[in-house]
């Protein structure tokens, strides 16, 4: 069964490519890559710095998080 299911999801994953691949994709999915943009657009935060700042907060929370238990 395995097997089956290995080949298939080879199969899927060469029709996405094809389907990406095709020269009409834009055309045929104009209205849901707009709806997509549009809603990134209006629920965008706007960010002052690249994250790092905000990573290292995390991650020293998580620190603090594994040595209290």
């Amino acid at each position: 069964m395995g097997g089956n299911v290995g080949k298939a999801a080879f199969l899927l994953e060469e029709i996405r490519r094809k389907e990406l691949r095709a020269a009409d994709y834009y055309e045929r999915n104009k209205n849901l890559t707009n709806e997509m943009l549009q809603h990134v657009f209006e629920h965008c935060r706007i960010r002052v710095g690249c994250g790092l700042v905000d990573q290292q907060r995390l991650f020293i929370q998580f620190h603090k998080k594994q040595l209290t238990g």
